[in-house]
């Protein structure tokens, strides 16, 4: 059915779009699935220009206002997003009834030496990167769709049934990625947060602290690891070392210590960076 609804093809569309753009809230049920505006929705044609719209862009829809009331499947108040349609195949191909109410699955995506990874199980994503770039997939059992819009090449990765579902690492590509979007394979939304991209330090918190604060970093690989703490003066006064995954957090005490200006750096490999915390008595 995938194969029926999704072509691949490289495309060129007329103009960006953003799904923000189209948050109308809830839609009334007796234009849900209609995305063509025919009258009767849930259609293959309403499946298949739902698909072309990710590679595309808005053009695709001759009333890009009833594609956007109709579009909101999984009715969770979100117009045109990729759980809508991955919803949608569902109730298409039989294996799903109209108008659930799915609620979200939370997960982290890591964008590191040219391969996204992602945290947990999904089944479907898309990727908006800047320019054009190869690209390769990087698991079995799964559909890769490319468009451009406007600039921006479009990535569609559909698995090909429930047991396919994917994480880790599953796609190469050398690019900026402007923006990703995960869905699973039954149409429910992932929230990924903001993507990581290899190796970073980011901002402790709580700052200002009084005694801990949470120290995070991200790596682009499981890999080992040091953090320095020091004080104003540059004298190392402690600190922790050890192997890390992609994501981590490690909390610094700070009893003990007097007020002022603290600096912690984190190490891994030839990776450094510093950054400055506040600790207030």
């Amino acid at each position: 059915m995938r194969r029926l609804v999704i072509a691949i093809a490289l495309l060129v569309g007329v103009c960006a779009f953003s799904c923000s753009d189209f948050d109308t809230g809830v839609t009334p049920d007796q234009y849900r699935g209609d995305l063509n505006g025919n009258g009767v929705g849930y259609e293959v044609a309403d499946a298949e220009l739902f698909g072309r719209y990710f590679l595309e862009g808005k053009g695709v829809f001759e009333d890009i206002q009833n594609a956007t009331v109709a579009s909101d499947i999984n009715r969770d108040g979100k117009p045109l997003t990729l759980a809508d349609y991955g919803y949608l195949l569902r109730v298409v191909d039989g294996t799903a009834a109209p108008y659930p109410v799915i609620y979200p699955r939370e997960s982290q995506c890591l964008y590191s030496e040219g391969v996204l990874r992602i945290g947990s199980e999904v089944g479907m994503a898309h990727i908006v990167v800047k320019g054009v770039a190869p690209v390769r997939l990087l698991i079995e059992n799964a559909e890769l769709s490319i468009g451009l819009v406007g600039l921006n090449m479009h990535i569609l990765v559909l698995a090909n049934d429930p047991t396919a579902e994917f994480r880790g690492d599953f796609l190469e590509i050398d690019a900026e990625i402007e923006s990703v979007e995960f869905a699973t394979y039954e149409g429910g939304p992932v929230k990924t947060g903001s993507l990581l991209k290899g190796f970073d330090v980011f901002q402790n918190y709580p700052n200002p602290y009084n005694p801990t604060t949470n120290i995070l970093f991200t790596l682009p690989r499981p890999m080992d690891y040091r953090i320095d703490i020091m004080n104003g003066q540059g004298t190392v006064v402690g600190g922790t070392a050890g192997y890390g995954n992609y994501h981590n957090v490690w909390t610094w005490d700070g009893t003990g210590r007097p007020g002022g200006t603290y600096y912690y750096r984190v190490t891994a490999g030839e990776f450094t960076k510093t950054m400055k915390m506040i600790q207030i008595r």
